[in-house]
């Protein structure tokens, strides 16, 4: 009886509910793992996951912004200190680059490179060799 009765409620949807479902499915579920992983592979876990703690933030801005909710100092203040989190890793990271380079900032490993590539840089350059 009951199986029955989902039955002809999943039958009596119409289309455009079909469609908004799998657009509800396919936008969170798979888009947001591909981009994640995408994000993963090109700048690598720790700094793809400091931005993703800036998410929660971003989220409340956007609710602020388009449907008025409101927004506490204590959010403010938690999205600073995310901000400024990932401004330290940056600027440390750089540091780390620029020593890696033997302090010498022309000489910079390509942050646009792969993820392994970037890590064969600096092993090199820390080694002094190069492996062929």
């Amino acid at each position: 009886m009951v199986r029955l009765a989902f039955v002809i409620l999943f039958a009596s949807l119409s289309l455009l509910v079909w469609i908004c479902l799998l657009f509800a499915i396919v936008g969170p579920l798979f888009l947001t793992n591909l981009l994640w992983f995408s994000a993963i592979r090109k700048i690598g876990p720790s700094r793809a996951t400091l931005f993703a703690n800036f998410q929660p933030f971003v989220a409340a801005v956007f609710a602020y912004l388009i449907l008025s909710e409101s927004l506490h100092w204590v959010q403010v203040i938690g999205g600073v200190t995310i901000l400024l989190g990932i401004v330290l890793e940056r600027r440390w990271r750089r540091s780390a680059t620029v020593a890696a380079a033997g302090g010498n900032s022309a000489e910079l490993v390509d942050e646009q490179a792969p993820l392994g590539q970037r890590e064969a840089d600096v092993d090199v350059r820390l080694r002094g060799t190069e492996s062929g």
